[in-house]
């Protein structure tokens, strides 16, 4: 069928036939396919900023940042693109939870020339073996002891929720609007006891006032202990509203007392200690985290796609383009024509045309009325007039599906190149097959997500666990699984059996496939290759296994004995059943037991073998 005739033919009218087709002008045009839109967030939409919390910060004379927090929240919140990339960031970086390594492994081979070491730079001295001993069992109680401060902290630093949706709340903040907020709660001895997370759109910076302050700044002077550099900064203020409340707060590791509520220092009496007002109280440490922007290196962050703020706003405008197309559509997708009707008939068509133009077929709930339309002719009512009804479709008049498909998917693309994220990461899995979804990991974690880790476990070790004190243990942020940890643990599985690995390798190199530590099995078998191990007489470890031939049968001895009367072939030990936890030497013992069975056995058949082919002389 051709082209036209899916489209309809020419109505065919009766001779003299008189059109009269009447359309009223609306008041609107099509506001899907005609008339532009005002850009939301402007007039459209109310004030992202209220004037009065604006006025509060300008009266604390607060700096102002390079783009309007609360409009950054409002593009987030409206955005169809970014949601995804700042969820893939948070789930990623912050989302796998983290674990404590220690400082020094006691286990270690070289952990006693370590202690030694530092020994030695502590005191100026060679510390004996004794000294040795007796600081390698202290270290293992402090480090005990430490440890479990330590955990207990860490799930309990937040008391409504755990220090993951601590660390992906702050992870959002910083994506959404360059800056993250942590508030920290120390107890009556100074010690960190909490941690907050602090909206970052309610906070703002406040000046330098007056010179550089002197501090002190604990740093590592050796691998287990601190020391104390004094040095001079600038140190900021902070200033939060959240409605009508106004509340100062001072930085992270600032000891002078400072007024919650005026921001200032307060005075000392004589006793040094310093004097608030009855309704005042010293302000709370503030920790700042942003995305580094050059032109606000020393003050605010810059948000990642601050460059993307208008590619943000033109993909809401399509899509709220399109939006509107639904509910303010007035093309049908059919128009009935009426050819030879009288002219009251078409007065009363043409009444009814406006009132369907204007109320009747516009919107998504008329998508499919159609629309009738009358023409009277002059001989209507006369025996010889006929009246003839023509369906023309309009769908070609009609916006079509694909409006501004492209354009969205070029925004997406944008946005997430911002973002340095895969499309499979943004959610998108269309044309992703197993080598490119391996490839997105790969690159995703290697080029984003680990240096993000690793700069967040930087400032856990070299301020907070430094602040707290803490000398033998390190954060360590828990990455995602490898792609196939079953694949992994099988590579694992057959190094060891091919001797490239020892079982206390194999299982530090498990701990990364795992998320958790195996600890090391204090045991000699675990320490050594195990083709070896199996070669090994029962209660022998350690000395040297037989020599033997390219196929790995022992040699027959160089001076052959007379044959011996043949004997029954010796039966292997059974290996005991597990019960519970597997009792890993006696199993080894076992597979020893048997192998050496095997190799005797073996052994005599190529000794009567070696015997028949050369024969004694007398």
């Amino acid at each position: 069928m051709e082209r036209e005739d899916e489209a309809g033919s020419e109505a065919q009218l009766a001779p003299g036939t008189e059109i009269v087709i009447k359309v009223a002008g609306l008041g609107k045009a099509d506001a899907g396919a005609a008339e532009p839109l005002l850009p939301r967030g402007t007039s459209n939409q109310i004030s992202q900023t209220d004037p009065i919390i604006s006025g509060i910060f300008n009266d604390a004379r607060a700096l102002e940042p390079p783009h309007d927090p609360a409009f950054l929240c409002w593009l987030f919140e409206h955005s169809s693109a970014w949601r995804q990339c700042v969820d893939s960031y948070a789930t990623n970086i912050h989302g796998f939870g983290h674990r404590l390594e220690p400082v020094i492994d006691l286990a270690a081979d070289d952990a006693d020339q370590k202690i030694k070491d530092a020994l030695t730079d502590a005191t100026g001295q060679e510390p004996t073996p004794e000294d040795v001993k007796t600081y390698r069992e202290q270290l293992a109680r402090d480090m005990r002891r430490e440890k479990v401060r330590l955990e207990t902290f860490l799930e309990y630093a937040c008391l409504d929720h755990s220090f993951v949706v601590l660390r992906r709340r702050m992870c959002q903040d910083q994506e959404i609007t360059g800056n993250a907020y942590w508030e920290v709660i120390r107890n009556g001895a100074g010690e960190v006891a909490e941690l907050l997370n602090v909206p970052s759109h309610t906070v703002r910076l406040l000046p330098y006032n007056g010179d550089r302050v002197a501090i002190r700044v604990r740093i590592k002077v050796s691998p287990f202990e601190y020391g104390e550099v004094e040095t001079k900064r600038y140190l900021r203020r902070y200033v939060q509203v959240f409605g009508a409340s106004v509340i100062y707060f001072k930085s992270f590791g600032d000891t002078r007392p400072i007024s919650w509520k005026t921001g200032q220092v307060v005075p000392l009496d004589e006793q040094g200690k310093p004097v608030f007002a009855s309704d005042d109280g010293p302000a709370t440490e503030l920790v700042h985290f942003k995305t580094h922007g050059s032109r606000t290196a020393d003050s605010y962050g810059i948000t990642r796609y601050s460059g993307n703020i208008v590619t943000m706003l033109g993909l809401r405008e399509s899509e709220e383009v399109v939006e509107n197309y639904f509910e303010n559509k007035a093309v049908p997708p059919l128009l009935l024509m009426i050819a030879g009707a009288d002219q009251k008939s078409v007065d009363e068509t043409q009444r009814s045309l406006e009132e369907a133009v204007t109320n009747t077929i516009k919107g998504k709930k008329n998508f499919h009325r159609v629309l009738v339309v009358g023409a009277a002719a002059q001989n209507a009512g006369s025996q010889t007039s006929r009246v003839t009804i023509h369906a023309q479709p309009l769908t070609d008049a009609q916006m079509k599906d694909a409006i501004f498909g492209n354009y969205d998917i070029r925004c997406m693309d944008k946005n997430g190149m911002t973002a340095r994220l895969p499309r499979m990461l943004r959610g998108d899995i269309q044309d992703v097959n197993r080598a490119s979804a391996d490839a997105s990991l790969v690159f995703a974690e290697a080029q984003v997500f680990a240096p993000e880790r690793q700069e967040f476990d930087d400032w856990m070790n070299r301020k907070l666990f430094a602040d707290m004190g803490i000398r033998f243990w390190r954060f360590v942020s828990n990455g995602p699984m490898p792609r196939d940890s079953a694949a992994v643990a099988e590579l694992l599985g057959k190094a060891v059996t091919a001797g490239l690995l020892t079982v206390n390798e194999a299982r530090a190199l498990g701990a990364d496939v795992f998320n958790r530590p195996l600890p090391e099995i204090h045991q000699d078998w675990a320490s050594q290759p195990l083709p070896l191990l199996l070669r090994w007489p029962p209660g022998a470890v350690g000395e040297t296994a037989l020599p033997s031939a390219p196929g790995g049968l022992p040699l027959p001895p160089k001076e052959p004995k007379p044959p011996e009367a043949p004997q029954a072939p010796s039966v292997p030990p059974e290996v005991p059943a597990a019960k519970g936890a597997i009792d890993v030497p006696a199993t080894v013992r076992a597979l020893v037991e048997v192998r050496n069975a095997m190799l005797e056995e073996a052994r005599q058949h190529s000794t009567a073998a070696f015997d028949a082919d050369h024969p004694q002389e007398d």
